[in-house]
């Protein structure tokens, strides 16, 4: 059984304040996206950014793992992010079905591996 929209953004809102409260620092702010409302999808007063300002790998590790869970239950939307940065955004991609969808956390993987590179190639620069 599918979860209702409002549920889903509920549940994942309420995710990025428990990271917050665990001690990652959390910035939410009004969507600035310029796409259009999609039918059965998130309301538009309803988009926000969710973004996370990481410290350690474990912290990034752990907002990945959030990600995941939520794809595990049908919810996906857009993320993104670069070294001590990561970014949720609540808009017209924020989707609920009725289960996983391996190709979105392929993509998730893909884009923390891509940061993974982005902070080693710059601890290396440093250090050079």
């Amino acid at each position: 059984m599918t979860m209702e929209i409002s549920k889903a953004y509920e549940l994942v809102v309420d995710t990025a304040i428990g990271l917050r409260e665990e001690g990652i620092d959390l910035k939410i702010t009004p969507s600035n996206s310029e796409e259009s409302e999609e039918e059965g999808g998130l309301p538009r007063d309803k988009w926000i950014r969710l973004e996370f300002f990481v410290e350690t790998k474990a912290q990034a590790k752990s907002i990945n793992q959030k990600t995941k869970e939520f794809n595990w239950r049908g919810i996906s939307f857009d993320t993104s992010g670069h070294p001590g940065q990561r970014q949720w955004d609540l808009d017209w991609s924020f989707e609920v079905t009725d289960g996983p969808d391996a190709e979105w956390e392929r993509d998730g993987d893909e884009v923390e591996d891509m940061i993974d590179e982005m902070e080693r190639s710059k601890d290396d620069s440093q250090k050079g």
